[in-house]
């Protein structure tokens, strides 16, 4: 089944509570407004579903979560408020991205409960500046583990196809694929038994 074969939505008139312009990280807010009972609808211009976030590796860079906590990262909001003031400096106004950090736990909840994702720390994906105050070089990231897209069955099909091709055919997280693209740039010389 194609793209083209699967039936399209057209709303003609309806009255909902939350409108949600996108595919992509829009449909968090989708989840968001359904967790609070509210009807949400989502119109997205393309023929998929997935935005940008489907081009991406699909991690999300939320400090102190409780993925992070259960898994011993041993973060703290404090230190993240530190890192991205040192980051931002000014250029965007304190109560937005503390308002980010405060709803962090929040969010990754909400997606855990409203989603059959299972998500796991990438340990080591470090963050993009480590070396700034609060910085970390194990990290902040989560990614979700491998998910089987045959249980969307037909809807399958509407997923935007991902802009980073597996090496092989399977399921790989941000981690594998770290490693498999260091074994491809390894010099020969490194893969053989030193001479004595």
């Amino acid at each position: 089944m194609t793209v083209e074969s699967l039936p399209l939505t057209r709303v003609r008139e309806t009255t909902v509570d939350v409108v949600v312009v996108g595919s992509g990280t829009g449909l968090a807010a989708a989840l968001a407004a359904q967790d609070a009972g509210l009807e949400a609808l989502v119109i997205e211009k393309t023929e998929y579903v997935g935005g940008s976030t489907s081009l991406s590796g699909g991690a999300f860079w939320i400090p102190a979560n409780p993925i992070l906590e259960a898994e011993g990262a041993h973060d703290t909001l404090e230190r993240a408020s530190r890192y991205i003031e040192s980051l931002v400096d000014g250029a965007v106004p304190e109560e937005r991205w503390r308002s980010f950090l405060d709803h962090g736990e929040a969010t990754v909840e909400l997606l855990r409960r409203a989603t059959p994702l299972k998500f796991s720390w990438a340990r080591e994906y470090a963050d993009y500046h480590p070396e700034r105050p609060g910085g970390s070089a194990s990290g902040r990231s989560c990614e979700s583990r491998p998910f089987n897209v045959k249980r969307l069955g037909a809807e399958r099909d509407r997923l935007r196809p991902s802009g980073m091709a597996a090496p092989i055919p399977m399921p790989i997280t941000g981690a594998d694929y770290r490693w498999m693209n260091l074994m491809v740039r390894t010099p020969r010389r490194s893969r053989r038994s030193p001479r004595g």
